[in-house]
């Protein structure tokens, strides 16, 4: 007979009890406050090209990982040397990782999987869950997920991307993951309406205004509320936020936002309220 085994995991509240890292100054303290309700989830930000996605993204990853203790960060593009320690996840990344648990998949496996080649897409489904059994599940706990190609991942016309299914299955685990997915889109109509979207709880909204070329607007809305107790439907107001990318910051070492990535285009802005 075998023996009767038991769930030793932590308890629910220290699971996802977030610690602030030591040393952080008056307005990183500040920024903890405004953050701690946005450390877990399915985070999409949609704006239309230049409209300060990027930005938002680099400073909002960036400062998870720095005020809150244990915080990893995985990203789909380089970043620029500031912003420090991160791991790379991209579909070469992803792609080599599942080669590792399936000795016969091809290299050369195309990047989108035709609807009708049902075969195919179960083959990477049962590698997505191989992938988040072996790999996944510890590798992805307690971090930040920043994609910037997010959209071309989970659009809705390509939704059997091998990386687009393995993101699926991510989503679908981000609170067992203790995770922030934070995936740019132009659009949110263009997501994927099956994998993608009922699994959104945060969606901020970007636009330039016409006041501050360096800085960008943000509309955040609430989804879903995101606490240690569960994951609620909300109808809550919307919060504003601008960011100022080009402000020297003293925890920066005196350099911006803009230089933990390599910007394309600085917006102009707009007036709004909870600068960062």
């Amino acid at each position: 007979m075998s023996a009767v085994q038991f769930d030793d995991s932590p308890e629910v509240d220290s699971l996802y009890e977030l610690q602030l890292n030591p040393g952080l100054n008056a307005e990183l303290l500040e920024y903890a406050e405004k953050f701690k309700y946005m450390t877990r989830g399915v985070m999409i930000v949609t704006g239309m090209p230049g409209s300060g996605k990027d930005l938002w993204g680099n400073t909002v990853a960036w400062l998870v990982k720095t005020i809150f203790k244990g915080k990893k960060v995985f990203r789909d593009e380089i970043p620029r040397r500031l912003f420090g320690d991160y791991e790379e996840f991209s579909e070469i990344t992803v792609m080599n990782e599942f080669a590792q648990l399936a000795a016969d998949l091809d290299d050369q496996m195309p990047s989108e999987i035709k609807r009708s080649d049902a075969k195919a897409a179960k083959k990477m489904v049962d590698l997505s869950n191989q992938w988040m059994a072996k790999i996944g599940e510890e590798k992805l706990h307690n971090s930040v997920l920043f994609m910037t190609e997010f959209w071309r991942y989970m659009h809705n016309r390509k939704p059997f991307s091998p990386i687009g299914i393995l993101l699926g299955a991510i989503i679908k685990r981000w609170r067992h993951l203790d995770l922030l997915l934070i995936g740019n889109a132009q659009q949110k109509r263009e997501l994927d309406a099956i994998s993608c979207l009922p699994y959104i709880t945060h969606e901020v909204r970007c636009s330039w205004g016409i006041n501050n070329p360096n800085a960008g607007g943000y509309r955040l809305y609430p989804v879903k509320w995101v606490s240690s107790s569960g994951v609620l439907e909300v109808r809550g107001k919307s919060k504003k936020f601008r960011i100022d990318g080009k402000q020297p910051r003293d925890f920066l070492n005196g350099k911006g936002y803009f230089n933990l990535f390599n910007s394309k285009s600085f917006g102009s802005t707009y007036s709004g309220i909870s600068k960062i």
